[in-house]
């Protein structure tokens, strides 16, 4: 994250800045400052938003499990086959179950033309599927499951 002096003077460009600002206000002791950078968490939040009650309900659904973050189209992941690094490109994901919040996605290979696409779960990822090659070398093995 950027440092504090730049994010005043920019401005915050993320959430996670706007509460960056609020604690480093907070920790100052100027509670006008603080109150004033929470105002503007606030509005920004209700910007992205349809209002508070559309806020409320992506609460609630985070709560009680129901959102999935998805990759998005044209992530990169990668995956460890023979102890190679293979790069895949998403190309699509498909929701299967709404109860279990299992994705499907389909990838294609960038690294080797000689390979073929695959298909991954949302489960998969983290454990033989990675979005960083240095996370999949971390992790030194591992299977497609394509």
């Amino acid at each position: 994250m950027r440092e504090i002096s730049e994010i005043k003077a920019d401005g915050p460009q993320t959430i996670s800045e706007y509460f960056a600002l609020i604690d480093h206000y907070d920790n100052a002791d100027d509670p006008r400052r603080r109150a004033d950078w929470a105002d503007a968490l606030v509005d920004e939040l209700l910007d992205i938003f349809d209002g508070p009650d559309d806020l409320e309900k992506m609460c609630t659904a985070w709560r009680e499990e129901r959102c999935v973050v998805l990759l998005p189209i044209d992530q990169d992941v990668y995956i460890i086959q023979d102890g190679e690094i293979l790069g895949f490109r998403v190309y699509e994901y498909s929701l299967i179950s709404v109860n279990n919040k299992n994705v499907r996605y389909w990838a294609e290979c960038l690294t080797d033309t000689s390979e073929d696409n695959m298909d991954f779960w949302q489960d998969d990822i983290g454990v033989t599927v990675f979005t960083a090659a240095a996370e999949a070398a971390l992790q030194g093995k591992g299977d497609s499951n394509g």
